[in-house]
């Protein structure tokens, strides 16, 4: 191989390892909306449980319990108004889309330069046209994954060196996505940590 096509060569393992990386960022987008949604859905089912309970029975938590649960009401509300604005703002979905499409299309010019630079005498002009076409795909996608991904990318990737680690791989994987995930959302989670926990609490004591 010639220099030039060394460097397609390369490239393309930019492009997998780029493609690999903006498939884990749209998984993450997806699931943080998703956690978002399933956050607002808990906490409208706790206004709707607390609006029921106060007109149909509402001698049954006393005065002083009417206003522990309208206090939380009134933190649900604000979260609720808080998160709403914020998945506004950040629009995960069409970020998660516009990344899942991209590495879609990055998979496609990947393979044909890979089948390209398997020919004996690869066209070089073919291969400056794919180049240029990752180029485009990029620029006309808007949207760049963020370093975290990469890292998260090149973790998942990696091997378990013996049968030890081999077994204990699953577990640290699941750990490891679980941390990235809470670090991710801790607004929403810490929420739902605080109503939950307020409500048992107060049943309970």
């Amino acid at each position: 191989m010639s220099a030039e096509t060394d460097y397609y060569a390369n490239l393309v393992n930019i492009m997998l390892n780029t493609r690999g990386t903006r498939f884990t960022s749209a998984q993450l987008l997806t699931v943080r909306d998703r956690f978002s949604v399933a956050t607002l859905a808990f906490l409208s089912i706790f206004l709707i449980a607390v609006s029921v309970v106060s007109l149909v029975a509402p001698d049954a938590v006393g005065t002083s319990g009417a206003k522990y649960f309208g206090a939380l009401s009134v933190v649900a509300s604000v979260w609720i108004l808080v998160i709403t604005l914020f998945d506004y703002a950040l629009g995960r979905g069409v970020l998660a889309h516009r990344l899942h499409q991209n590495a879609i299309k990055i998979t496609k010019i990947a393979r044909a330069m890979e089948r390209e630079l398997a020919k004996a005498s690869p066209d070089v002009n073919v291969l400056r046209q794919l180049a240029e076409k990752y180029e485009d795909e990029n620029a006309e996608t808007e949207v760049n994954h963020s370093p975290s991904d990469y890292r998260i990318y090149l973790h998942s990737r990696q091997k378990p060196k013996g049968r030890v680690t081999a077994v204990l791989y699953p577990v640290r994987n699941f750990l490891f996505s679980a941390l990235i995930f809470c670090v991710s959302v801790p607004s929403n989670i810490l929420v739902l940590l605080v109503v939950a926990g307020a409500t048992v609490w107060y049943f309970l004591s």
